[in-house]
């Protein structure tokens, strides 16, 4: 039993939880004509000014580890034949990481 607490333990402390920044997908050129479905839609991504997605395809990304409380800007722009929208940017706070308490306290003799 020790055994399998010892390492529920492991996994858990080990176990990191990424963190997913998302977008609509862009359909519509800035004059408010459709983006044709033969043309693709690449993104590309930032998060605190450092390029995290070049030319993707789909509209998420997974962010770096974001710290504990920190505050962060991420910024996306689309591209249709080279040619790139404006970024779009979003600034977030990481939620704080607090640490669970001691467990198992005891007096030993």
């Amino acid at each position: 039993m020790k055994k399998i607490i010892v390492l529920l333990a492991l996994f858990v402390a080990t176990t990191s939880f990424a963190f997913t920044l998302s977008w609509d997908s862009v359909t519509m050129y800035t004059d408010n004509t459709t983006i044709p479905v033969t043309k693709t839609v690449f993104y590309d991504a930032w998060a605190d000014g450092t390029r995290i997605l070049l030319n993707g395809v789909a509209t998420s990304v997974t962010i770096p580890a974001p710290g504990s409380g920190v505050s962060h800007l991420y910024e996306v722009a689309a591209k249709v034949d080279n040619v790139s929208s404006a970024k779009a940017g979003f600034t977030w706070v990481s939620p704080l990481s607090l640490p669970g308490g001691p467990a198992n306290l005891r007096v030993v003799q």
